[in-house]
């Protein structure tokens, strides 16, 4: 089964995460193809909360190409680390992979 979600980690801190968020990543990933959804989950983990962004894209090819150009690149001065995530853990809403 093709995988259409983009798990974006170190992008922003608990506390930088606004309403203006969701609308600059859909912004950012619709270079790479079309957005569907984009969920940002603040987790506990390890005792610090984080943040994980997903990204659902229509197509496998989008995926692809957001991994390719998001993972490993600056962002605010972090280092964004960009995954393909498990289809099926993101629509049980399983968020810690």
């Amino acid at each position: 089964q093709s995988v259409q979600v983009v798990c974006l980690k170190n992008m922003v801190d608990a506390e930088e995460v606004d309403e203006q968020l969701e609308e600059e990543i859909t912004e950012e990933c619709s270079k790479y193809g079309s957005v569907t959804k984009v969920i940002i989950a603040t987790l506990e983990e390890g005792g610090k909360k984080i943040v994980k962004i997903f990204v659902v894209f229509t197509e496998e090819a989008a995926t692809a190409k957001a991994v390719q150009s998001l993972d490993k690149r600056w962002f605010g001065g972090k280092v964004v680390s960009a995954a393909a995530y498990d289809q099926d853990r993101f629509q049980r809403q399983d968020y810690t992979g």
